[in-house]
């Protein structure tokens, strides 16, 4: 390699270090912060936009405004002490936009106080109120980081299924309190997600779930009786070697399962990039399948 080439190296290594901190920051940050109480303007000028109150907290419907495809997406964003922050209403509009669905986001209030147990009860009404607008087999449920935690505990705990589950980068792991191998992994390649993030958030959201519960930790799900799964996840992330087990369990269980990786970190799917695109197209030809 040259000196100019060498040079170059080095500076794309300084920026990605770079990027990681800013992107751990952002995180961090946005874990503190409260959520969007209400849906905001530019949000509205892209879709149209309505809230429904379910348990007396809200719930946003964004509806596409070109090529509608007849179908819903409940979508449980990964966000549990802040609410939905900007990066996931985004996402969610671009799930709308591209899938043609009606995308219902779940909008808990940051000050509620709600653990794991509460939100998943709170995820499971929205759930049955969604059912009773569509018929089965056009309702897919998505979930991402936490959020996907979430939507498989609200599979294992409904009677009536989705037609599609989607996964994307999972938390899994849990039992492992910050085992050998998520310590190790930890800090070093995902640039999203420190340790520190995640004890704060298993230790204030966790409440009296237990951490190896199938209902909370996707390594020890019941895949039985699952719908087909869409997985999306990344190599950089801490939890890769948790979600690549989850991933063996649903094929164990006969689960149809489509999996989609990346060499990138926790989460990647919903920042704007050319794999979150193609992970979105992913989602499109799935639901409608």
């Amino acid at each position: 390699m040259g000196l100019a080439g060498g040079v170059r190296l080095k500076w794309n290594q300084a920026l990605n270090r770079v990027g990681r901190g800013v992107r751990r920051r952002r995180y961090s940050e946005g874990l503190k912060r409260h959520g969007l109480e209400e849906p905001p303007e530019w949000l509205k000028k892209r879709a149209a936009v309505t809230q429904r109150e379910v348990s007396n907290r809200s719930v946003w419907i964004i509806r596409p405004r070109r090529n509608p495809s007849g179908r819903a997406i409940l979508y449980l964003p990964g966000c549990p002490l802040a609410g939905p922050d900007k990066r996931h209403t985004r996402f969610a509009l671009r799930l709308a936009v591209k899938t043609g669905a009606e995308v219902w986001l779940t909008c808990s209030p940051a000050d509620s106080g709600a653990d794991y147990a509460q939100a998943l009860h709170f995820a499971e009404q929205v759930y049955n109120e969604l059912r009773h607008v569509y018929a089965k087999d056009v309702v897919s449920v998505c979930g991402d980081s936490w959020g996907a935690c979430l939507a498989l505990g609200l599979c294992q705990r409904v009677s009536r299924q989705p037609s599609h589950l989607i996964l994307l980068s999972p938390v899994a792991g849990q039992e492992a309190g910050l085992s050998a191998d998520l310590q190790r992994k930890t800090g070093r390649g995902d640039p999203l997600l420190t340790r520190d993030t995640v004890e704060a958030v298993n230790e204030k959201w966790m409440g009296g779930t237990p951490a190896d519960s199938p209902l909370y930790n996707p390594s020890f799900a019941d895949c039985a009786g699952l719908p087909p799964v869409l997985l999306i996840h990344g190599k950089q992330e801490i939890f890769y070697p948790h979600v690549e087990i989850l991933r063996h369990r649903l094929m164990e269980a006969g689960i149809p399962l489509r999996t989609l990786r990346r060499n990138l970190y926790h989460t990647w799917m919903l920042d704007r990039l050319p794999e979150a695109y193609a992970a979105l197209r992913e989602i499109r030809f799935t639901i409608n399948a």
